[in-house]
């Protein structure tokens, strides 16, 4: 396809540029109308692990998550879908109403901070492997695919900040600023989940196809500029002034530079494509991941950016780095997502669900994503010459969410940026609108194949495979 520079400039201009400025407004006037505040997450409770107790209960929570996916299978539904909604039924919201002796052989014995822990770390590595995706990209990132991804970031970013302000503002904690509480809701409406959107299109054979390619170039577009729009997020939220902000930012900067310029080149030297290892070479790699996570985390951000950046700068032909995506992809798969699934039904509270003002608040939430999503990646196709059937393909190829979303969801309820309602209004609409995004593109007339394809990652990855956790 191609699209003239002066269309780019425009477009550029029109989707990203305004879009940006105007929720810079709205966010300077939601600052200054508020009290500001600080996220202070509650302090967690440590009760006595009791190790045989915990074993049994991880063992049934993976089994109940698996049999969540291969029911969402079943369906023609993403294994997220399943694995999500299994989180969700065994949660004490669901299994705690209905079973209450069940939910508390569950959620005692100190297996709720076991879980939790082991959940935390397959959000790490899921990152990690999105990262190792991104990287792994043969198809080059043009023009078109970068405006695509940020006009579809920066028209739903703002409209969830001007939903933040306007019909969420009593939901925000009072700790929270009105500025990093409507940023993040801004995020939370942004996100498009680039390994489940690579499965399903893979899945119906058209991820090569020329809005296959452009869809899934421009979600790794806009997931980029989230992961960095996050960053600020967290850092305002907890934090708060804005000289300790750009503080924790420049180190961010700083450690990112190193890990680019210094420690990318050092490692394409010391693990050539011909180079291999069967442990010293594997450990050294997951070390450095932790230690990674560690620093982001004690900059005041999040473990997840100092892991996404490590799996950035890995060389991407190296045969020790495939092995061990591929070897991290199995056990975030098999083990520690269905774990997370199960912390986020712990935390997702569907029984604040219970009024019809919040049924409505999760019906406005919903609509807000979903149009948004539309007007920015169908406009966006449309101003880029696409079809008007192809630029409604896009649009809902954009709205699905999936575990990226998740992910982003219990990032802030970590930082205290969400309570637990707000949290769990967000869930169902990720949920939703991942759901409905292979019916829909049935409805447009993408073809669905029975036949498995070839590979589930983004169009030209590397061998590695896609986070599998995701599909």
């Amino acid at each position: 396809m191609s699209v003239t520079r002066r269309r780019v400039v425009v477009l550029y201009a029109a989707g990203v540029v305004v879009p940006v400025a105007a929720l810079i407004a709205v966010l300077v006037h939601a600052g200054e109308a508020s009290g500001g505040g600080k996220a202070t997450p509650a302090p967690a409770t440590s009760p006595t692990l009791q190790v045989n107790h915990t074993l049994a209960v991880i063992a049934v929570l993976i089994i109940v998550a698996h049999l969540g996916g291969v029911a969402a299978k079943l369906l023609r539904q993403p294994t997220v879908i399943g694995q999500a909604t299994a989180g969700l039924l065994a949660g004490p919201s669901l299994l705690g109403h209905l079973v209450p002796p069940a939910s508390g052989w569950l959620h005692s014995g100190g297996a709720d901070q076991a879980v939790d822990l082991l959940a935390q770390l397959g959000v790490v590595l899921f990152v990690f492997l999105v990262a190792r995706e991104l990287a792994g990209s043969d198809h080059r990132v043009g023009p078109a695919a970068v405006v695509l991804g940020h006009t579809m970031v920066a028209i739903p970013l703002l409209a969830g900040v001007v939903t933040a302000v306007v019909v969420l503002p009593a939901m925000r904690p009072a700790n929270v600023a009105a500025v990093p509480y409507g940023l993040f809701i801004g995020l939370a409406m942004s996100a498009t989940a680039l390994p489940v959107l690579a499965h399903i299109l893979a899945e119906r054979r058209q991820l090569t196809s020329p809005v296959g390619v452009l869809g899934t170039a421009g979600a790794a577009a806009g997931d980029a500029g989230i992961w960095c729009a996050l960053a600020v997020a967290l850092s305002l939220a907890g934090h708060g002034s804005l000289p300790a902000t750009l503080l924790r930012l420049a180190g961010a900067v700083g450690f990112a530079a190193v890990l680019w310029w210094v420690v990318r080149p050092l490692l394409r030297r010391l693990l050539p494509p011909d180079r291999d290892s069967r442990y010293a070479g594997p450990a050294l790699l997951i070390g450095t991941l932790l230690l990674c996570a560690v620093i982001t985390e004690e900059l005041g951000l999040h473990a997840v950016f100092g892991a996404f950046l490590f799996g950035l700068a890995l060389p991407r032909r190296s045969v020790l780095v495939q092995r061990l995506s591929v070897s991290t992809d199995g056990i975030t798969q098999w083990l520690l997502l269905p774990l997370f699934f199960t912390a986020i039904g712990s935390r997702a509270r569907l029984d604040l669900i219970n009024t019809w003002h919040a049924v409505a608040v999760c019906g406005i939430v919903l609509l807000v994503a979903v149009v948004s999503k539309v007007v920015a990646a169908g406009g966006a196709g449309l101003a880029l010459g696409l079809s008007r059937r192809d630029s409604a393909m896009l649009a809902a190829m954009m709205n699905c969410r999936g575990l990226t979303e998740l992910v982003l969801l219990t990032v802030g309820l970590k930082a205290g940026i969400l309570d637990g309602r707000t949290f769990t209004v967000f869930v169902i609409m990720a949920l939703v609108t991942t759901a409905a995004t292979g019916p829909l593109l049935g409805v447009l007339g993408m073809p669905r194949t029975a036949a498995a394809p070839a590979t589930s990652a983004p169009a030209g990855s590397s061998s590695a495979p896609s986070p599998r956790g995701a599909p």
